[in-house]
């Protein structure tokens, strides 16, 4: 893979004011899993400005810019997620401290989501161009109870006609080219509840729902060479009063696995739990919350991808890249048996936490790997 070239070089020079004060402006704008519509109509917005033509923004509040798509027999996808896993509603607080950004969400992913704008700004101004297709995806709900939708109907609407599918996710140095699976649960349980002292005695619903996750706790992952299996129960909540028996309680509960066969094992225990609960305790209700698939390409196809996102990220990289397993909107592509891998492109850290910060100086070699990823698809 060579270095990108002396007009491209020179339009990311050229571009670096624009790109900092447009993240810095994007990464304020609330967009929590399911409710990504500001950010996603000022992406829109932005795109429409540089001359993208048929820009569209779907059903599942992703924005898509197809580049010469339209009569391709081959399309390749460019991806980043605009939402963030961060609740508010409200503009999220940045703060710029000397050449560090912070801001929740700036590197997970609204940094990687202005390199996707950028790329689609490069092309929009010099029409390359390209050996197929293109697709620029800024998608939705890749966080959380998201559950991939925005990938989901993405790969649903162009699908049949893409060959590979790259996401930029995270920092430097990270990248995943295997996906790690989920099923995710509500469970809930109802009692009749009553007067800690007058109705002593009567079932508690967090009583029963702390027997279930207490079983949950109990279960042991399936040992298999080169995978990995884990649970967690994230969130519980219920109650009304100290003094309250408590008529119901609920909790989130997930397990995860890059393989298939350890995802049914854990399948299988959890429902075991589930049925002998339903048996001991008068209201046990269990709900599916989320989804996502951890089936991975095997072979030659997905080998040459992982190949190519090493080859292009060495070309700037300073650190040995070492690809992992994870959950990504990559998880969707390689279900369909589609190469798909994930880059991280810039210094950041304390991805999910309210002190997430950005490397600003870390932002030209990020946008000078992507392009070297954008060449492999031009002409």
């Amino acid at each position: 893979m060579d270095p990108i070239t002396a007009k491209q070089e020179k339009f990311i020079i050229e571009n670096l004011d624009f790109f900092t004060k447009t993240l810095e402006e994007m990464a304020q704008i609330p967009a929590p899993s399911n409710h990504e519509e500001k950010r996603a109509a000022f992406v829109k917005a932005l795109l429409e400005s540089f001359g993208c033509e048929g820009v569209y923004m779907d059903e599942a509040l992703n924005v898509v810019y197809p580049y010469h798509c339209q009569d391709a027999k081959e399309i390749y996808v460019l991806s980043a997620h605009t939402d963030v896993v961060f609740p508010d509603m409200e503009p999220l607080p940045l703060v710029r401290d000397g050449k560090i950004l912070r801001c929740p969400g700036i590197g997970d992913d609204t940094a990687n989501a202005m390199a996707v704008i950028t790329m689609a700004k490069y092309v929009a101004e010099n029409k390359p161009e390209t050996k197929q297709g293109i697709i620029f995806s800024l998608v939705s709900g890749e966080e959380g109870l998201g559950n991939l939708k925005g990938t989901r109907k993405l790969m649903e609407t162009w699908g049949n006609k893409v060959k590979g599918f790259v996401t930029l996710d995270t920092g430097y140095g990270g990248m995943v080219t295997g996906a790690v699976g989920s099923t995710r649960y509500e469970i809930t349980v109802s009692e009749q509840g009553g007067h800690s002292f007058g109705n002593f005695g009567r079932p508690s619903a967090i009583a029963d729902l702390a027997q279930i996750i207490t079983e949950l706790y109990q279960v042991r992952v399936p040992v298999k060479e080169g995978t990995k299996t884990t649970f967690n129960v994230g969130i519980i909540s219920g109650g009304t009063s100290v003094n309250t028996i408590a008529q119901n309680a609920s909790c989130l509960y997930e397990y995860r696995s890059d393989d298939l066969t350890c995802m049914s094992y854990m399948k299988n225990c959890f429902e075991a739990i589930i049925d002998k609960a339903k048996v001991l305790h008068s209201g046990v209700d269990v709900k599916i919350v989320g989804e996502r698939p951890c089936g991975n390409v095997c072979g030659d196809l997905q080998d040459k991808w992982i190949q190519m996102l090493l080859d292009v990220q060495n070309v700037y990289a300073d650190t040995e890249i070492v690809p992992r397993h994870s959950s990504t909107d990559c998880n969707i592509p390689l279900s369909m048996g589609i190469p798909a891998g994930s880059v991280g492109t810039f210094v950041c850290s304390g991805a999910h936490t309210r002190q997430e910060w950005l490397d600003t100086e870390s932002i030209p070699r990020a946008l000078r790997t992507v392009m070297c990823l954008l060449n492999s698809w031009l002409a």
